[in-house]
């Protein structure tokens, strides 16, 4: 029984390998860089495979971290990959490697975890050196990421963090007034006619 289960599982690999290589099959091609996790789950074809234990995939991470306020280049930069590399994944025409899934999983559990998600003040004090002279993007980009590193970082720009999201709250609370342009909209007494 364990023999077949195998031999089933050898060949829903082989399958879901040659769907992509051939046709680009986006289930397939997320089987395939996931395969190397422990997990099952159904192919869609009534066989159980291995997959990953989160239920987002990396191009959705990718897609909610770039949605929520850091640009493809921090994205890239944080997973110590390519521009390139993060549009194919959002374009699901690449085949995401372990150690980057591994690494963007940490990364996105870690930025939530500290932050809630809400990335675009983050972004903001991305370069602003600590005590130490070092920067929240030097801690995430870093080769080997140490997480308490990066909360205490994070800990440490909670304030300016909380003065950015005021502001910007503050901001898109006021109506605009001349059709959204905040150069426009922030001019006291500026009066356009259309």
């Amino acid at each position: 029984m364990a023999q077949e289960g195998f031999k089933n599982g050898t060949i829903a690999v082989v399958t879901a390998v040659a769907s992509c290589l051939v046709i680009g099959n986006a289930q397939a091609r997320q089987f395939v860089s996931t395969a190397w996790m422990g997990h099952s789950a159904d192919l869609g074809v009534g066989r159980r495979v291995a997959t990953r234990p989160s239920s987002l995939t990396v191009h959705e991470i990718v897609r909610v971290m770039r949605e929520n306020g850091f640009p493809i280049s921090a994205i890239a930069e944080m997973a110590r990959v390519e521009r390139k590399t993060i549009y194919s994944w959002l374009d699901q025409t690449a085949v995401v490697r372990p150690q980057n899934d591994e690494r963007i999983r940490s990364l996105f559990s870690l930025l939530k975890e500290s932050t809630g998600g809400h990335y675009r003040q983050l972004y903001r004090v991305w370069n602003q050196k600590g005590a130490d002279g070092r920067s929240l993007r030097e801690d995430l980009a870093a080769e080997v990421l140490d997480p308490d590193a990066v909360r205490r970082r994070i800990e440490a720009l909670g304030p300016t963090m909380e003065r950015y999201a005021k502001f910007e709250a503050k901001r898109e609370a006021k109506p605009p007034r001349h059709g959204g342009n905040p150069v426009l909209d922030d001019l006291p007494g500026a009066a356009v006619s259309s």
